[in-house]
């Protein structure tokens, strides 16, 4: 007797197991949507034998990282000069959602013809959002060109949920929001693209970090920037607790989600500096105004995606005429108010 049932333990225990791989593989699929057809397809990145992967620019090989502490007041710096890399390489985004266009989303060259950006700005509670306008590496004038989003990627587990009724999105959700989206261009070409690398708990211990991205209407002595200005903000990356997410020090505010968090010490030989290990997409009111805000952590299947997604090429080498920029103040307008 105690035999069949240490069998059938054992067996319960493989069935529970199984359904939990397969739970999560569901949850790391790709819903591939067409944004020319409206057509969607699922599929399965395969796993890749790395955790690391390398940037490249089409410029300097050496680039400026300003690393800062920030907790408690928000000190985050205007970038000056984005036509160098990597801040050539951040991305504004703009689009519809539920007709109503001028939605903004930030996002970081990901291959020639790829970005990444958060998956709540391609899916949320309104269905799919459409007609996104690409611009790498703004700064009021359209300095590298633009180019439309063609096909976007988004995992299972940030669909699942979005639409799961009665509850709110939790941290854990957040693992997933992030996604991918194909361009009509190959301006990666021109502006560069980023490193990136997944990351364990231990990596996080005492590591500091960078958030970009374009923050939404705020005033500045200039006048009022309405998200056409690129900014950037140190702080601490901390452990989360939950393996997918990444929380931070630093400052973000709407308008950043999708921008990269890259590390800017400790990097690693092969991915380049900046390295990118997570992808900002959540703020929070904290009590203890630490560790208030987050992003999807580049997990090994996060990484799987990623390297999957860079691959894409547009066919047609299309050229956009490049805008000169006019010159910019030297002095940086810190943030009137934090979120």
């Amino acid at each position: 007797m105690k035999y069949i049932l240490s069998t059938l333990l054992v067996l319960l225990c493989l069935i529970a197991s199984q359904a939990s791989a397969s739970k999560n593989q569901t949850s790391h699929a790709i819903v591939n949507i067409n944004m020319e057809t409206h057509t969607t397809s699922i599929t399965y990145p395969p796993v890749q034998m790395t955790h690391v992967v390398a940037g490249a620019s089409s410029q300097s090989p050496m680039y400026p990282v300003l690393p800062r502490q920030v907790i408690g007041t928000d000190d985050r710096l205007r970038v000056i000069d984005t036509s160098q890399y990597p801040w050539s390489a951040i991305v504004r985004i703009t689009y519809t959602s539920d007709g109503i266009s001028g939605f903004l989303c930030s996002g970081w060259m990901l291959g020639r013809s790829t970005i990444v950006t958060a998956a709540h700005c391609l899916y949320n509670e309104e269905g799919w959002g459409s007609s996104y306008v690409i611009q790498p590496g703004r700064d009021g004038n359209i300095i590298h060109g633009e180019c439309r989003g063609i096909a976007g990627h988004v995992p299972q587990g940030w669909i699942d949920a979005v639409d799961r009724p009665g509850t709110s999105l939790s941290w854990s959700d957040r693992q997933y929001d992030f996604a991918g989206i194909d361009l009509n261009c190959r301006i990666g070409e021109e502006t560069g693209v980023l490193g990136f690398r997944s990351t364990n708990d231990g990596d996080l211990i005492a590591m500091n970090g960078v958030v970009v991205g374009y923050p939404g209407p705020l005033n500045h002595p200039s006048g009022i920037d309405v998200g056409t200005s690129m900014w950037e903000g140190g702080g601490q990356l901390v452990n989360s607790g939950d393996a997918g997410v990444l929380r931070f020090t630093n400052d973000t505010t709407g308008g950043q989600s999708g921008g990269p968090v890259w590390q800017t010490s400790d990097i690693p030989t092969g991915c380049s500096t900046p390295c990118v290990i997570g992808i900002s997409n959540a703020e929070t009111n904290p009590i203890d105004n630490i560790t208030p805000n987050g992003g999807a952590r580049v997990t090994p299947a996060t990484l799987d995606a990623l390297v999957e997604w860079k691959q894409y090429l547009h066919p047609v080498r299309i050229f956009i005429p490049i805008i000169i920029k006019t010159p910019v103040p030297t002095n940086q307008y810190p943030r009137q108010n934090r979120a």
